[in-house]
């Protein structure tokens, strides 16, 4: 398993779900639907396999919570991002995101074959999952207006997580990092 890849496999092996690492071109006849982790597909399962309650956000608030972390992501050429908010327990990271894994081996293979450079034209889309069952989640729901730190704290770690967080946004975020520490 790659480093930057331990995150969300690591929750499904604590709750006892197969976590498979298929890395080799010969692994992907066996996929019916690759996926890259973390996905919602591991969420679903990690929501049926858990048996704790839940906190699910009336609509209202769940629009405005996802609404919050739209204004707050970054914008850029060719890059889109889909907030959703749903309830994956407390235990669970605060904000996910996911990234489709045919759209990420169709970009890449745009870039090799010809016939396929649509692809590498497409903006990178990644499906952002809020968990409003975190205690962080909670609190920025408490009090929008005074936790905007946090919710650009909560974007920038998941973009961390997941390979994004670069240059400028990388030295901001560092920066707020100290500045909430000191």
């Amino acid at each position: 398993m790659k480093p930057n890849q331990y995150t969300c496999p690591n929750c499904g092996a604590n709750l006892a779900i197969d976590v498979e690492h298929l890395d080799k071109p010969m692994n992907c006849p066996f996929c019916d639907s690759p996926i890259t982790a973390p996905t919602d597909v591991l969420n679903t399962v990690i929501a049926e396999k858990e048996e704790t309650k839940r906190n699910v956000l009336e609509a209202e608030r769940g629009d405005k919570l996802a609404s919050l972390f739209r204004s707050q992501m970054p914008t850029g050429e060719k890059l889109e991002f889909h907030v959703e908010v749903q309830a994956l327990g407390e235990d669970q990271l605060p904000v996910i995101l996911t990234q489709s894994e045919y759209m990420r081996r169709m970009k890449d293979m745009s870039r090799i074959q010809a016939g396929m450079s649509f692809y590498g034209e497409m903006p990178a889309m990644y499906s952002v999952t809020v968990n409003s069952d975190h205690p962080l989640i909670k609190k920025v729901l408490a009090d929008k207006e005074a936790n905007a730190n946090i919710v650009s704290q909560l974007i920038d770690l998941a973009l961390l997580e997941g390979g994004m967080l670069k240059g400028e946004a990388l030295a901001a975020f560092i920066k707020r990092s100290q500045e909430m520490l000191g």
